[in-house]
């Protein structure tokens, strides 16, 4: 697919060039989706503003990556041959979901810390830099296949695609292990504090947190079907199914933490303080486990 000689704004022509996407991106559902991810994006704005923890901003990104893309994929649906766009909301769509992960992993780790670290394999602490630096990585091989794939497309005369597309499905694949490894390691949380008697807020947030990783697990697999297929293949030609596994997935994936968002449903975070009649209080930043035995006293004889 070479996506370097087809620059400019043409109207859409049916007997004209092939199409970037595969088909005409439809006008109305890209303004449909950006009207919902930006109603999100302000939500989430006034919710960071306002309330802690701060790290929540990374909805914020995720939101604001989600109405770039779904706005490109608006400029694409009156200029369906300009590649601008066509790069815009490639980059923006797959980079958002890493925002709205990173949130999940600190939410979990939240969890962790409040409920115990027996609770968890892992110190809550490493659930950001494990899976967020796993995300980074797949998202690198991606974008070094994608340059390897644009770079043979496009070259005179076009070159073998294959090495930068079996980059793109090792990546994707990737960032779906790894996903696959929160996601069991997200049951193992809930396994562990079943017991537990946990609070309606924890319950409701645990809930968002687990719906959320559903969704983002949904689109992964989506995308690592769409991606061994080809870009020519069934699913990348048929808008409908984006629709639903991507837009649909994203929407109810960042959203929910609209309504259930972790400053009200979530214990303070590490390391953030309050300040209360001019003292600041805090949670300890060290994780230590829920229930501690009490150190056996030494009798002395006389």
């Amino acid at each position: 697919m070479a996506i370097g000689e087809t620059s400019g704004c043409t109207a859409y022509n049916p007997v004209g060039g092939p199409l970037l996407y595969g088909y005409r991106p439809s006008f109305y559902a890209g303004l449909i989706f950006v009207a919902i991810f930006g109603t999100s994006l302000g939500a989430h704005i006034v919710q960071a503003k306002s309330r802690r923890p701060r790290w929540t901003i990374v909805f914020v990104v995720g939101a604001l990556s989600e109405v770039l893309g779904w706005s490109a994929r608006l400029w694409s649906s009156k200029c369906p041959y300009e590649s601008h766009a066509f790069l815009m909301q490639h980059c923006t769509l797959i980079l958002a979901p890493t925002f709205f992960a990173a949130g999940l992993y600190l939410i979990l780790g939240g969890l962790i810390k409040q409920e115990g670290c027996e609770s968890s394999p892992l110190p809550h602490r490493l659930y950001l830099w494990v899976f967020a630096t796993s995300d980074f990585i797949s998202i690198l091989i991606q974008a070094v296949g994608g340059g390897l794939e644009g770079s043979a497309a496009n070259a005179e005369p076009p070159g073998d695609p294959t090495p930068g597309r079996i980059a793109l499905i090792v990546g994707i694949i990737f960032q779906l292990v790894s996903s696959t490894v929160f996601a069991i390691l997200l049951g193992l949380f809930c396994f562990r504090v079943r017991s537990k008697l946990l609070s309606r807020k924890t319950k409701f947030l645990l809930s968002a947190t687990t719906l959320s990783t559903l969704m983002i697990y949904m689109r992964l697999i989506y995308r690592t079907v769409e991606l061994i297929l080809g870009w020519t293949g069934y699913l990348a030609k048929h808008e409908p199914y984006f629709f639903v596994l991507e837009g649909t997935t994203m929407v109810i994936c960042g959203g929910i933490f609209n309504f259930i968002h972790p400053h009200k449903y979530l214990r303070q975070s590490p390391g953030e303080t309050t300040i209360i009649n001019g003292e600041e209080h805090g949670v300890p930043v060290e994780c230590v486990p829920a229930t501690t035995e009490p150190k056996a006293v030494p009798r002395i004889r006389i």
